[in-house]
């Protein structure tokens, strides 16, 4: 994959999780009831680190919130890998 295409997935990726409304979506349809209720929905804030450094070549893209849970300060991480498959083919790589 080359570096722009690699860019735009990450931009893409980045800019629909990066909003609050679009990761607690997320979270309600990936999570069992019993671990978001243990995250304050109130404290989720989006934060600058990254995990994948800009000279990632695979195509992964990452964003870290942070957020009280079950009241000590913690992170929710996602990592997205950009792959070239059908889309049956991802079906077994997801993680719903």
């Amino acid at each position: 994959m080359s570096d722009k295409r690699i860019e735009s997935h990450d931009n893409l990726f980045k800019n629909a999780f990066s909003r609050k409304d679009v990761m607690m979506d997320f979270l309600e349809t990936r999570l069992p009831e019993a671990v978001l209720a243990k995250i304050d929905q109130n404290s989720l804030r989006l934060t600058n680190k990254s995990f994948v450094g800009k000279a990632n070549l695979r195509g992964d893209s990452d964003v870290v919130f942070q957020a009280n849970i079950e009241g000590e300060h913690g992170y929710l991480y996602i990592l997205a890998e950009h792959v070239r498959h059908e889309v049956a083919q991802l079906k077994s790589a997801t993680c719903g």
